[in-house]
């Protein structure tokens, strides 16, 4: 998980203001904005940013595929 914090860190410095981290054999994933600490997303949940949302769900079904 260290260096997937690491690589989305990257991505931050590169301008990209959020990172969605997918961990489809936990079926977590965590929503991280720059600057914040990384917020695992409800089993219910969305992964959302910039006016761009999916269920949790629906991103879990299709990695599954």
């Amino acid at each position: 998980m260290s260096e997937v914090l690491a690589k989305c860190e990257e991505y931050h410095a590169w301008g990209v203001e959020v990172a969605w981290i997918v961990d489809p054999e936990s079926k977590r994933a965590w929503v991280y904005r720059s600057g914040q600490r990384p917020m695992e997303v409800p089993p219910a949940g969305s992964l959302a940013a910039d006016g761009i949302s999916i269920l949790l769900q629906d991103a879990l079904s299709v990695l599954s595929d």
